[in-house]
């Protein structure tokens, strides 16, 4: 058995993606040895241990993060949303169905069809800045347990992290400075991974649309360039799902 659609989907935009990379504290032959790495790991084949994938010399351990209320029994309140609304869409799908079948058949001309359809919005949870920073020190921390008893030989380790939720836009004296958020600009973020730079390799962060790889051994450098006075404001998240049918 091998890995899940969601480390795979990730590992797979993080190479679609390659491109456009930014990158953050990484020499010219770091990035071909993150490259090598990301085009080279395959699916851990035992599914259920760590790391989720490996290569040659190192290994790739994907999780998510959110900026939405979480806890260790429930998940996060995003996870939850997103599957409440994917469950009543489906619901209103096949209650769509069903009133079209028990209605008498239209004789259409040769050719026509006639449509329906529906939309349904989920509503965004509660989003702060204060739940992301949590999100993401406690699943950095829950992985690094994990790698700690990780016993096969590795050179080279990296945390494929992906963030869910709206994006976070970086502003500036209240303006949008035209960037959205990367581990590179959080000064909260760079001084906790300062503690893990002699463990860790490198961390590739993406939120579905901007991708950073970030070398942990060289953060100092990191940390010198954040521009002054930034923060960071969540835009706003829209899930619109639409159910159509027609018939024939």
């Amino acid at each position: 058995m091998v890995r899940g659609d969601e480390e795979n989907n990730c590992l797979q935009l993080i190479r679609f993606h390659w491109s456009e990379m930014e990158f953050s504290g990484l020499s010219d032959s770091d990035k071909s040895e993150l490259k090598h790495a990301i085009f080279t790991s395959m699916p851990n084949q035992q599914s259920s241990m760590f790391p989720d994938f490996v290569f040659d010399g190192g290994f790739v351990e994907h999780f998510k993060i959110t900026a939405s209320r979480e806890s260790r029994r429930k998940g996060s309140e995003q996870k939850r949303q997103e599957s409440n609304f994917q469950k009543e869409c489906a619901t209103a799908f096949r209650e769509m169905k069903n009133k079209l079948d028990q209605q008498p058949p239209e004789h259409l001309p040769t050719g026509q069809v006639k449509l329906f359809s529906e939309s349904h919005e989920m509503f965004s949870p509660e989003y702060q800045y204060e739940f992301y920073i949590s999100s993401f020190q406690n699943n950095f921390t829950h992985h690094i347990n994990s790698l700690q008893k990780y016993s096969e030989t590795q050179e080279t380790g990296i945390f494929l992290i992906e963030y869910t939720g709206a994006l976070l836009k970086v502003m500036k004296d209240g303006y949008f400075t035209k960037r959205f958020y990367s581990p590179s600009l959080d000064i909260k973020i760079l001084h906790f991974l300062q503690s893990y730079k002699d463990i860790l390799q490198y961390i590739v962060f993406t939120d579905g649309q901007h991708c950073e790889a970030l070398s942990l051994k060289n953060i100092e450098s990191v940390i010198e360039k954040i521009p002054d006075r930034i923060y960071f404001e969540f835009g706003r998240l829209r899930n619109i799902h639409l159910n159509i049918a027609l018939t024939i």
